[in-house]
């Protein structure tokens, strides 16, 4: 009696798993994507390049660089818009507030260099007077006083500092503001920068002139030194 050969079961394989399987060879691209590395190609992952001569410009408005920005990620902080501005002649700094115990993290970025024979000074913001200790602490530099604490580090010719209270932010929470902290790409950039009606050149993201415009005085005089003359009324009931 001649015997039918039987074929040998298939292992058993998730249903998912057997798809994923049968996808990777009907599309040919199994193993060709490469997963995000934190601080490996994390400007490209933020977005193209879209929309730079406007971020530059209100950079510029608010009198910094687009490389001098930073921006940080802590659960249960938000950086407060009204704290955006520049430090120093075109430095950053903003700070990021905690929605429950209000406590606060400056985050400042500025030219200069930070290292063991740099890093007693400056102050730490909140501590006029106070001498401060230096450590370092996993490629960071822990600043701290009596009152207030600091994590700095350094990217490039700059300098970046997270300070806080340190009765209202943990040392683990500044550091881990520290370790987060990266050059901001276009989409934080277009939502940390200001919204200005015009760059500093006259001219907003489009190419065309900005409406930004001079303050109304007065009137110039016809005679005297030229000074503007108030409009009638203005000052009255005022002193001068």
């Amino acid at each position: 009696m001649t015997r039918t050969p039987r074929a040998l079961p298939l292992p058993a394989l998730p249903a998912l798993s057997l798809l994923s399987v049968l996808s990777c060879v009907l599309m040919t691209g199994c193993g060709t994507e490469r997963a995000t590395v934190p601080g490996q190609g994390a400007e490209e992952a933020r977005g193209p390049d879209v929309g730079r001569r406007e971020l530059a410009g209100r950079a510029r408005a608010l009198g910094t660089e687009l490389d001098m920005v930073y921006v940080t990620e802590v659960p249960g902080y938000r950086l407060a818009a009204q704290s955006v501005g520049v430090h120093g002649d075109h430095g950053f700094e903003g700070t990021y507030v905690a929605s429950k115990n209000g406590g606060m993290i400056r985050l400042v970025v500025d030219a200069g260099a930070v290292d063991g024979t740099h890093c007693t000074t400056p102050e730490i913001p909140g501590s006029a007077g106070q001498k401060v200790s230096c450590a370092s602490d996993h490629g960071l530099w822990y600043r701290t006083s009596l009152s207030a604490h600091e994590y700095a580090f350094q990217d490039g010719t700059r300098v970046i500092r997270l300070s806080a209270d340190r009765a209202t932010v943990k040392d683990e929470t500044l550091r881990q503001a520290a370790h987060s902290a990266h050059r901001a790409g276009n989409a934080e950039l277009d939502a940390v920068l200001p919204k200005t009606k015009g760059d500093v050149s006259g001219h907003d993201g489009n190419g065309h002139g900005g409406s930004q415009g001079a303050t109304e005085r007065g009137d110039l005089p016809t005679t005297g030194d030229g000074a503007p003359q108030d409009p009638p009324g203005l000052t009255e009931g005022t002193s001068g």
